[in-house]
């Protein structure tokens, strides 16, 4: 038998199905998939995060701040590297980690005891953190500290007289004001961390953490995101805008294993709207079973966001029917239907004779087949499809 279509294989994708549901809920079955959705928590914890392929669970507090390193005071020696941190280990995040972290805003610098407690919006710190360098060298940085507020801001703000030989990674230095014993030193390499050089190293049972925030300004509100299945399988994907703010476009993305994303279509944005806007788009060529949908949101300056992810289950997708023309035909049969309903085709006589051989296909798109009708003889013939079978008049 002649097949037009290549089978594709889902056995695989119902397991990933069983066990995970993507909710989008910060687990490791649910990792968020932005900085942004970092801004979301209210509970402190430990949470999942895949940017990019890029995946890491770290501690966020309850204001939305994502840990990027914690020490200790009895701390020695560089931090540990890697891809997992919670609030009781020193460590910090490896470079490939930082690095993907394109959507800061903002970053901070805490103690467990209160005490000190500073935030900055400056680019060159942000820069210094997704390159996994150190905050404050030294005299050359004396201009960029100034840019730092908050808790006894002072202690950082102050001016350095020398420039560090401690290193310039984070993991060996996060900030060394050099020469200076009032501010602020948190060197792991020398194994030490102090608010004020003055004052000696902190308690051993006391820590700082580095942290860092993407925006709490959505660059668009988006009020509603939805998936539904419609009466002839396909799915039918609405969303709503409260606002938006330099939007470029939006971007429909599918999967069915969670992982693999695959886009369906780019929409354009408003750029900017103080007003609410509905949009309103339509998958015809869904994946049988189980699917995960998400909307892509990109800004003029290429910085995008992730919606929450919605699932839907077609379980009538093997009834779907399919649309066959002209009838009678001539010498070119059209056949239009989703992508399982397209891929087998069988062309029979009134006999039961298989003779697909003598036809073939013309045109061969996704959800559309072209096939060739001319070197049938004059009579009735049956086109089996997956899903129906439907009875044609060949004349001429």
């Amino acid at each position: 038998m002649m097949k037009w279509m290549k089978r594709v294989m889902y056995a695989s994708v119902f397991l990933v199905q069983a066990v995970c549901s993507y909710a989008q809920t910060g687990t490791i079955g649910d990792p968020f998939t932005s900085l942004q959705q970092g801004t979301e928590v209210t509970v402190a914890g430990v949470y999942y995060f895949d940017i990019g392929g890029t995946t890491f669970d770290t501690y966020v507090d309850a204001n939305g701040y994502v840990q990027v390193a914690i020490d200790f005071g009895n701390g020695a020696g560089n931090l540990p590297q890697g891809t997992s941190l919670n609030a009781t280990s020193r460590g910090i995040l490896n470079p490939a980690i930082l690095g993907a972290l394109t959507e800061i805003q903002e970053v901070r610098i805490s103690s467990s005891t209160g005490n000190f407690d500073v935030a900055t919006t400056d680019a060159t710190i942000i820069g210094r953190i997704q390159s996994n360098t150190t905050l404050h060298q030294g005299t050359a940085d004396n201009l960029i500290n100034n840019n730092w507020a908050g808790t006894n801001a002072t202690y950082i703000t102050v001016n350095a007289s020398c420039m560090t030989v401690d290193g310039t990674s984070l993991h060996e230095n996060i900030i060394h004001l050099c020469g200076n014993a009032a501010g602020f030193h948190w060197i792991p390499s020398s194994s030490f961390q102090a608010e004020q050089f003055f004052s000696g190293e902190i308690a051993n049972l006391t820590f700082f953490q580095l942290w860092v925030r993407s925006s709490l300004t959505l660059p668009i509100e988006l009020l509603t995101f939805s998936a539904t299945v419609t009466n002839n399988n396909w799915v039918k994907l609405d969303w709503q805008t409260a606002s938006e703010k330099n939007n470029d476009y939006f971007t429909l993305e599918r999967t069915t294993d969670g992982i693999h994303w695959e886009i369906i279509k780019n929409i354009d944005g408003a750029g900017n709207s103080s007003t609410p806007l509905n949009y309103s788009e339509i998958d015809s060529n869904p994946h049988p079973g189980i699917s995960y949908y998400r909307l892509k949101q990109t800004d003029f300056d290429g910085q995008f966001s992730y919606s929450k992810i919605r699932s839907i289950h077609l379980q009538k997708f093997y009834e779907a029917k399919v649309l066959i023309y002209p009838n009678p035909v001539n010498n070119k049969l059209t056949i239009q239907g989703n992508r399982l309903g397209l891929e087998d085709i069988q062309v029979y006589d009134v006999f039961g004779q298989n003779v697909t051989g003598l036809t073939k296909p013309i045109t061969n798109l996704e959800n559309r087949m072209v096939i060739d009708f001319s070197q049938l003889n004059m009579g009735v013939y049956y086109i089996k499809t997956k899903t129906t079978t439907n009875r044609v008049c060949k004349v001429h």
